[in-house]
């Protein structure tokens, strides 16, 4: 049993629950207790692990979203340093509801990791956050077809709550297939796409479809080589990091393209209708 000197006395008592539930969840080893992770940031939570290529922190608090974020949150941004954070507090002493909803809110904006411990001591990973680079502010989904939204939605909740940044990329990824897909198969039709390879309902990769799309000027040539970009760009990010360093680059070019998808999706139906194509989801 650790002894602990930052934690709330009424809080001990599920801490090293805490530490356990988390070590199983993401295959950890055994937690550093109230050090500093990193030498050039005075925070000491109260556990943290490192990995090969992550640093994980989980901090026992009072609430879903403490002061004690703010003294390291901007500095790990600076740094890019792939570190996810996660907040374990309890269920009884969210006394006050507004300030409870706000700080689930913030926390989930924020891309922090949420474990709430109920009155019989049973732990429950809300969300599973995000590594803090990679944070993305929410969106304004106004900016996008009303029928791309739905998936946009889903996209952003697997990237930012759920943990899983690459899913919520290979959603976005998908739906800018499906739209090429739509776009080739009405240009066939319409008898403005010639191309033998292409039959709709059969496989074609993306890329050969692309580099045809353009060769007949099916769509404007620029947005057609942003879809060519974004999938490089996408399948560059698919292999795991084997060290911290790597982890830095892959989530700096995740969140870019993660971004540069959106941008395309947005632009989708100016440049559809510019070419007399329909949006169909």
């Amino acid at each position: 049993m650790n002894s602990f000197l930052f934690v709330e006395p009424d809080l001990i008592h599920v801490a090293e629950i805490v530490k356990n539930k988390i070590q199983t969840r993401f295959g950890l080893g055994n937690a550093v207790v109230e050090q500093l992770f990193d030498e050039n940031i005075d925070y000491k939570p109260t556990f943290h692990w490192k990995t090969k290529t992550h640093i994980y922190i989980c901090d026992i608090a009072v609430s879903p979203f403490p002061q004690s974020i703010n003294n390291f949150y901007s500095e790990v941004a600076v740094k890019g340093l792939p570190v996810k954070v996660i907040i374990a507090y309890l269920e009884k002493k969210q006394k006050e509801i507004l300030k409870y909803k706000k700080e689930l809110k913030k926390a989930k904006e924020y891309g922090i990791g949420l474990i709430s411990i109920d009155e019989d001591d049973k732990v429950t990973f809300e969300n599973l956050g995000i590594s803090i680079p990679l944070h993305l502010a929410e969106l304004d989904y106004t900016l996008y077809d009303k029928k791309f939204r739905p998936e946009i939605e889903s996209a952003y909740e697997s990237y930012m709550t759920d943990g899983k940044p690459d899913v919520g990329l290979q959603k976005l990824g998908q739906l800018v297939e499906k739209m090429i897909l739509t776009v080739a198969t009405q240009a066939k039709k319409k008898g403005n796409f010639v191309y033998a390879g292409y039959t709709p309902g059969k496989y074609i990769s993306l890329n050969k479809l692309l580099d045809n799309l353009i060769k007949e000027n099916v769509l404007d040539i620029g947005f057609l080589g942003n879809c060519k970009t974004f999938a490089k760009d996408r399948n560059s990010v698919s292999h795991p990091p084997k060290t911290i360093n790597e982890a830095k680059k892959i989530e700096k070019k995740l969140k870019e393209s993660f971004q540069f998808g959106l941008r395309i999706i947005e632009n989708m139906p100016l440049t559809f209708k510019a070419k007399k194509y329909i949006i169909k989801i």
